[in-house]
């Protein structure tokens, strides 16, 4: 959408339009019809390629870059993206010949090259990015191409790019996943450039021989197999055969050229205010650079007009404070000079985004940067900082390097590239997830997520809710939400704390979760699942591990931690369990436990210490991304009349269906012939069980010392020792049992002392025939242990 907007069709401006021109002569021609191809190899969208010729002049003025390319139409898909001609180039210090646009069809040839019939469009690809880089496209509807034709295109590009005084710099790459039938790249090049050449992976090396006043290098090269490219691949590594070449001696000479531009020694009076007030308020170096860092970040939009000089020099300081938007390079100007202002040991340094990690492994290069930032120096510790960064929290020790690998000071005294310092992994999230479950099916369970952001993703929450509001940012988390249970609406207001000298972001959400519950057929099968998308989405999974050449992608040091509480509606049955894994640089666990009979917590955690790992561990990667991929805890229950009820045990319903239904039986029939056996034996020692009565309380002044069975009829015997004048006495007592074995009727036969044990011994009758299985005494305490009398302390024999 943003690419249709901003495109529109160039008129005027005679000197930019390409021109129709004769082959250049210093040219050598390629013979295409003794090419052998293949369709099974060669073929993409619905071409075959048959020939790309490359072919490179450089003189000390220009370059001249030669492209041929020849394809054999074999679908009507293949025709039409064949007959659309488009090539891009920078109108500012490029021009274009068109030489040929023909078809050969039976082997007679048609040319359609016309300068009149060639359009010219603006379209702007990064516009919705605020890039504007003024490169023109131009484009061409070569008319009437069929099925079997040969579509035969070359123009020149001439270069006069005064960027490091026209020093050139460039690839050669054969490309072995689209590939053509023949590669062929040429070039010439004066003795006295000093070009250097240096080859990756196995591409062809190139004859040399001198042509009148140049050296002249080709390479040739023929695809007989297609290579599938792997995923994942990290991107400064250099997979496919390719050959770069440079004019440039070192890095120190692409520094010491462009350092000039970030010079400025006088500040404008509307910003040297703010320096002073900066320089009264914060004492130390890196609370200087920090809040200056923050007023630029704050004051500078970000807006990026690349169309002059190559896109690579900023503009004057004036005109950036005057429009008050500029791109990483006018960013870095402004901040430099405040900085130096306050007596900072800064710098403007080059990086790399993407390929930061491989920038010493290739020849030097302008075309190697696609970032400007600053490098500050402080008691011999280099830091970088990044000015385009908008709503940056942090402090200078805190903030993380905006990226990775070599950086390149430009300053006189930089020798090369600096290797920026590797730091621990930053803890960017931790998630603290509590879901409380209804007691009923269609109960809607209560959902409270407390989460922290950190670091690099506190500073993107942070924007988001500057640029866009709160409503934005709720949507946006209501979204993440939705990802676990679809059914999920806002019950109150989104909270955020923020604490920048931290760097972090706090945010508390509260959610009502509708229809968690799942049925799992017929017979009230039901389950709760608990998915893991935030890890799923850290960690790519792989097409194929097999035979992996690549080292593995896996973004910028980082550490997540997740705790899930879910408070369940009864007491619950769970097996807990464990798993974690652990790689060179990068390791993961989970963890469920039930804590006390209804939370069950979840715990996942997520460290990746290394932005690669080896391709020798990717079957070890593709065992955690399974993991990761299937890991859905899922709860288990069953539903009674729309009530949730646990399962008795989660092993019990691990074992197959027909084990269950013996294992059932069996424990039956144990239960069954232990009762039978019981009640038997109970009947034939009722009427013969000798109670014993314990007085364990000085109330009742007896107490028994050791246990005294004696077992006559139907009388219990209780041999007693008075504590006060250590004698003994005996208490009979006859009861009757019916045919049933409970006690019937009781007589105290013979006493002596007290007459309040006679009382006790009835007592101990009675509860005896009122609770035959499990006795209780008469204040509710257990009494009797099988048929034997037990007083509970402090028990009253005059009760």
């Amino acid at each position: 959408m943003a690419e249709t907007i901003a495109s529109n069709v160039v008129t005027g401006e005679a000197d930019r339009r390409p021109t129709v021109a004769a082959t250049p002569s210093w040219t050598e021609t390629v013979n295409s019809t003794d090419i052998i191809s293949d369709a099974d190899i060669h073929a993409w969208n619905g071409v075959i390629r048959i020939l790309s010729d490359n072919q490179i002049l450089l003189t000390a003025d220009e370059t001249q870059n030669y492209h041929r390319r020849v394809s054999r139409i074999i679908s009507r898909a293949g025709a039409e993206h064949a007959a659309h001609f488009t090539l891009e180039f920078d109108a500012h210090f490029e021009t274009v010949q068109i030489h040929s646009l023909k078809i050969v069809r039976d082997g007679q040839e048609i040319e359609h090259a016309n300068a009149d019939s060639i359009q010219l469009l603006r379209r702007e690809k990064n516009f919705d990015r605020l890039i504007f880089d003024g490169r023109l496209t131009a484009s061409f509807l070569i008319p009437d191409v069929r099925e079997g034709d040969i579509v035969d295109v070359s123009f020149t590009i001439r270069n006069e790019n005064p960027i490091l005084c026209s020093r050139w710099s460039g690839w050669f790459e054969f490309d072995p996943y689209f590939p053509w039938a023949t590669t062929h790249f040429r070039l010439l090049s004066p003795p006295t450039t000093g070009i250097k050449l240096r080859a990756f992976n196995a591409a062809p090396q190139p004859t040399e021989r001198t042509l009148d006043s140049n050296k002249e290098w080709i390479w040739t090269w023929s695809a007989r197999a297609r290579v599938y490219p792997e995923d994942l691949c990290v991107p400064w590594q250099i997979l496919h055969p390719c050959v770069q070449l440079s004019e440039i001696p070192s890095w120190g000479d692409i520094a010491e050229f462009l350092s000039g531009y970030y010079q400025d020694t006088k500040i404008p009076n509307e910003i040297k205010d703010e320096v002073c007030r900066i320089a009264e308020t914060f004492r130390t170096p890196g609370d200087q650079a920090t809040a200056w860092l923050r007023f630029v970040q704050k004051n500078l939009r970000y807006s990026a007009a690349a169309m002059i000089n190559g896109g690579v020099i900023p503009r004057p300081l004036q005109t950036i404070l005057a429009s008050r938007f500029g791109d990483c390079k006018d960013a870095t100007r402004f901040y430099l000079a405040g900085a130096r202002e306050l007596g900072l040991d800064v710098c403007a340094a080059l990086v790399s985004t993407t390929n930061g990690l491989g920038l010493n492994d290739i020849l030097p290069s302008l075309g190697a940067f696609d970032h400007c930032i600053v490098r500050l120096r402080v008691d011999g510790v280099s830091y970088w900082l990044d000015p385009t960064i908008p709503d940056q929290g942090g402090t200078l020790s805190s903030s993380y390097p905006p990226v990775t690998g070599w950086g390149l000071p430009l300053s006189k005294e930089a020798r090369g590239l600096e290797r920026i310092a590797d730091r621990p992994a930053p803890h960017i999230l931790h998630t603290e997830d509590k879901l409380e479950v209804g007691p009923r099916f269609g109960s809607p369970a209560v959902w409270t997520r407390d989460i922290e952001f950190s670091n690099l993703f506190a500073d993107r929450i942070r924007h988001l809710a500057a640029s866009s509001g709160s409503a934005a940012l709720s949507r946006f988390m209501l979204e993440d939400a939705k990802r676990h249970w679809g059914n999920v609406s806002e019950v109150l207001p989104l909270q955020l704390e923020d604490e920048p000298e931290r760097n972090a972001v706090r945010i508390t959400a509260l959610y009502k979760v509708n229809d968690l519950w799942i049925r799992n057929g017929e017979g009230g099968d039901i389950s709760l699942k608990v998915p893991d998308f935030r890890f799923l989405d850290e960690i790519a999974p792989l097409r194929a591990t097999h035979g992996r050449k690549s080292d593995i992608y896996l973004g910028r040091p980082r550490k997540l931690t997740q705790r899930f509480e879910i408070v369940l509606p009864k007491d619950w049955h769970w097996n807990n369990f464990q798993f974690s894994k652990e790689l060179s640089c990068l390791s993961y666990s989970v963890r469920a436990v039930l804590e006390g009979r209804r939370s069950l917590i979840i715990s996942r955690s997520l460290s990746v210490d290394s932005a690669s790992l080896t391709a020798a561990e990717c079957s070890d990667y593709g065992e955690l991304t399974d993991v990761i991929g299937r890991n859905v805890i899922q709860i288990a229950a069953k539903e009674r009349r729309d009530v949730i009820k646990p399962l008795k045990s989660s092993l019990w319903w691990l074992l197959p269906r027909k084990a269950s239904v013996i294992v059932t039986a069996v424990v039956l029939i144990a239960i069954i012939r232990g009762a039978v056996s019981f009640f038997a034996q109970q009947q034939q020692s009722n009427s013969s069980q000798t109670h014993r009565l314990i007085n364990s309380t000085p109330a009742n002044k007896f107490s028994y010392e050791k246990e005294v069975w004696q077992r006559i009829s139907s009388v219990l015997v209780y041999p007693e020792r008075d504590t006060n004048d250590c004698t003994t006495r005996t208490t009979i007592v006859q009861f009757e049992l019916n045919d049933s074995g409970n006690v019937t009727s009781a007589m105290v036969r013979q006493s002596s002392g007290d007459t309040s044990v006679d009382r006790a011994a009835m007592q101990a009758i009675y509860h005896a025939q009122a609770y035959p299985r499990r006795p209780q005494g008469v204040d509710n305490t257990p009494l009797l242990v099988p048929l034997t009398f037990v007083p509970k302390p402090g028990f009253s024999c005059s009760q």
